[in-house]
């Protein structure tokens, strides 16, 4: 959350899970920046990058793999 954010990037966003430990977050490939996931491993937080108007997929990659969610953030003309 939040799944809308400003095209310009620089949207702070949060991501709940399990077993986030090392893990990183692209916006339509592009990398978030910033990523700090808490010490259980179930949360991360940081900073979209810029992007095109439109939906965006968001990819998670950890160890463990990589999850991705087809138009999980959608970029906004501000």
């Amino acid at each position: 959350s939040p799944t809308t954010g400003s095209t310009a990037g620089g949207t702070a966003f949060t991501i709940t899970g399990t077993n986030l430990t090392g893990a990183s977050v692209t916006f339509n490939g592009v990398a978030a920046t910033s990523i700090v996931v808490n010490g259980g491993g179930t949360s991360l937080t940081g900073t979209a990058p810029a992007g095109t108007a439109g939906n965006a997929t968001v990819a998670v990659t950890t160890p463990g793999g990589t999850t991705t969610v087809p138009g999980g953030y959608t970029y906004a003309v501000p």
